[in-house]
Parts: structure tokens; sequence; C-alpha cells
């Protein structure tokens, strides 16, 4: 009885021992894991923090390359611009016309600039290589081919129906184009007189139908009175009575428009440089 009694004890005791054994190793699992959760999460979060980091990094270098490729783009456009811009400025120099220099023009008569003009754009040739004669007539062929020049006419396809008119003439196809934009009428539908010379009407009646037909003008209802207002034929009295608007015609000291009178080539050249302003 003493012995199992004494070995009862014994057994007590290791029982004691194991558990005392197995709470400490229980603690010291609980810290390991414990410690372990610790380094984990300051893993984590440093793993975050580096990731924040790299993406913040990512976020100012793709700004920086943002910014640079803007600034490069910029840069090369307003280069483009500025290399446009020369370019255009050269090519308007290189084919800016240089009108020809005619001794007969004094340079402060009110037709010289409108003859400056006429003679760059290639609409009135000189009478010679210096000379203008600006109180010399035109004639109803020589306006006719200002007009096709103006315009630049396509004289392809045009027909001729004048029978006064022969086809090889310069001014034959000048002629045809102008009749059928409705610019200039013929006396009859075979004779046009190609050689008269041009009235100052029938200048007004061509210019104000290039400037309504051709050039798209809105001409206004004012009507231009002059003193020998009663001597313009009907079927030009529209066009000259549209003179206010356009100022093709220029009226002599007494407010004559003399609608009779051969217009010169000074007129002509002002009349034209006029109405192709005024367009």
């Amino acid at each position: 009885m003493t012995k199992f009694i004494a070995y009862l004890c014994a057994a007590s005791m290791v029982l004691s021992v194991s558990a005392t054994a197995f709470a400490a190793d229980e603690d010291n699992a609980s810290e390991v894991v414990a410690v372990s959760e610790t380094a984990e999460t300051e893993a984590a979060e440093e793993a975050a923090t580096e990731e924040a980091a790299t993406e913040e990094a990512a976020t100012e270098e793709a700004a920086t390359e943002e910014a640079a490729t803007e600034e490069a783009a910029t840069e090369e456009a307003a280069t483009e611009e500025a290399a446009t811009e020369e370019a255009a400025t050269e090519e308007a120099a290189t084919e800016a016309p240089t009108p020809i220099a005619f001794v007969d023009v004094d340079a402060d008569a009110y037709y010289a600039e409108a003859v400056d003009f006429c003679s760059a754009n290639g609409l009135f040739n000189g009478v010679s290589d210096d000379e203008f004669a600006p109180d010399l007539t035109m004639t109803r062929g020589m306006f006719a081919t200002v007009f096709g020049r103006l315009q630049n006419a396509d004289l392809s396809n045009v027909t001729l129906t004048y029978g006064d008119v022969k086809a090889d003439a310069y001014y034959a196809p000048y002629i045809a184009w102008a009749t059928e934009q409705g610019i200039m009428d013929g006396y009859s539908d075979e004779e046009f007189g190609p050689d008269d010379a041009i009235t100052r009407e029938q200048s007004a009646k061509m210019l104000y139908a290039y400037a309504t037909k051709v050039a798209g003008m809105a001409v206004s209802d004012a009507q231009s009175v002059y003193t020998d207002s009663d001597s313009v034929s009907d079927w030009a009295a529209t066009a000259v009575y549209a003179n206010s608007a356009i100022g093709y015609l220029l009226a002599d000291e007494n407010g004559n428009i003399n609608p009779q009178a051969p217009i010169t080539r000074a007129d002509a050249c002002y009349a034209v440089a006029t109405t192709v302003v005024a367009c």
C-alpha cells in the first residue's frame, strides 16, 4: 500500500512536470507566433511603403517625361510655325510682281498706282518697254483681254460667235470668254467691233457686270448723279449710276461723266484697279 501511494505521488509529479513543460512550450510558441506575426506585419508595412515609394517615383517620372514631351512638342510646333512663316514670307517676296517703270507715267498722277497694279499683274502691257501711253484709247478687244487675264480664264473650250472677230486674233478667245461670262455684249449676234474704241459707259457696263456676275459683289442701290446724266444710254444707266458704290469712273471738274467719250488707257487702268479693290 505504501509503495502504491509512493508510485502515485511519483506519477503525479511527472504529470505536473510534463504539464508545466507543455505550458512553457505553449507560452514559447505563442511568443514565437507573436514575434513572427509582428515581423510579417513590419515586412508587409515596409513592402507597402516601398511599393508606394516606387509608384510615386514612377508617377513623378511619368509626369516629368510627359512634361518633357509636351515641351518638345511645343518647341517643335513653334519651330515648324516659324519655318512655315519664313517660307511664306520668302515665297511672297519671290512671287511679288514688280511693276514696270514707265517714263510717261508721272509718280503723282491719279492713275499712277493703278498703272503699277495693272502692269505688275500683266493686265495691261506698255506700248514699248518703258512707255505706257496713258492718253491712248482702249479698244473693245483690248478690254475683253484685260478681263480674261484678270480671271486667269480657261480659254480652251470657248466658242467664238462673232463674224467680225478673226479666230487667230490675240483677243479672239478673250472676247468669246467675256461674252460667255456675260461681261461683254456684241452690237449684235454677229458683230462685236473688236477694234472700235470702247466708250466710258461701255466700260462701266462691263466692269459692273464683272463685279456682280463674276466677282459676286453686292452693289448698293445708291445712284450717282452727274451733270450729264441725261446723256447716259439706257442700257448703261444701271452701271453708270452704280459708280457711286464701285468708283470705276471719275467725273471731270464740271461734274460730267462723259459717257460716250472713249476711255483712255490711264482711265481704264484706274477703273479696273478700283473695281478689283472694291470686289
